[in-house]
């Protein structure tokens, strides 16, 4: 699917759509006719679960006032979050490393503690 102004990946049954400017107002002309398009194009193949559907605005953590811009989809306003997992990497709206990282750790932990825990149980050649 080629959408004018929008790079978009599919994959596994989820379509992510990055839309970028510097100027607010073309920003939110872009989102708008972008949003325009995938609603045609639902309407044809609906696949789009709208409950489901959340936004994501990137920007560098100085930023007091970060641009959350209205987008909609069938009428319907959509959610913004902070935090998402895409292709199993937690991205942040600041795009930091830190909720990765922690993911990462706590189950480094469990794997660790279950190691260590069947070392008295298992042979060193079976650990």
């Amino acid at each position: 699917m080629n959408i004018h102004g929008a790079n978009l990946v599919v994959f596994a049954g989820d379509i992510n759509v990055l839309i970028m400017d510097s100027d607010v107002c073309a920003l939110q002309r872009k989102i708008d006719r972008v949003m325009a398009e995938l609603e045609i194009w639902n309407r044809n193949d609906p696949i789009i679960n709208v409950s489901k559907t959340r936004v994501m605005s990137f920007h560098n953590k100085q930023s007091n006032f970060p641009v959350k811009l209205q987008v909609s989809f069938n009428k319907l306003n959509l959610e913004y979050i902070a935090e998402t997992k895409f292709l199993g990497v937690y991205i942040t709206e600041t795009l930091k490393w830190n909720s990765h990282v922690q993911s990462l750790a706590n189950k480094f932990s469990k794997v660790s503690f279950m190691i260590k825990s069947s070392k008295e149980i298992l042979s060193p050649c079976m650990i």
